[in-house]
């Protein structure tokens, strides 16, 4: 259970149907500058495409960002 995310590790942990994001969005993991942000961070800086919670190391190409928008579908209903 993520509960208020503050001690769950976003993209390490598995808070998602039970499998870490880190895998389910592999080339995504990849490309992030903070891999150990929390759940509760990435929720306050923002999950939706543009929001400040996303940082990558280079501008993505158009099959990451369909990538990248799949992720955000994900993360739509869920509440801290």
């Amino acid at each position: 259970m993520v509960w208020d995310g503050e001690q769950t590790l976003f993209w390490n942990d598995s808070w998602m149907d039970e499998i870490q994001l880190k895998t389910q969005f592999a080339r995504l993991f990849q490309l992030c500058l903070d891999k150990d942000i929390t759940v509760a961070d990435m929720h306050r800086l923002g999950w939706d495409v543009g929001d400040n919670g996303w940082q990558w190391r280079k501008a993505l190409f158009a099959w990451e960002e369909e990538l990248w928008r799949e992720c955000c579908a994900v993360l739509t209903n869920v509440e801290l």
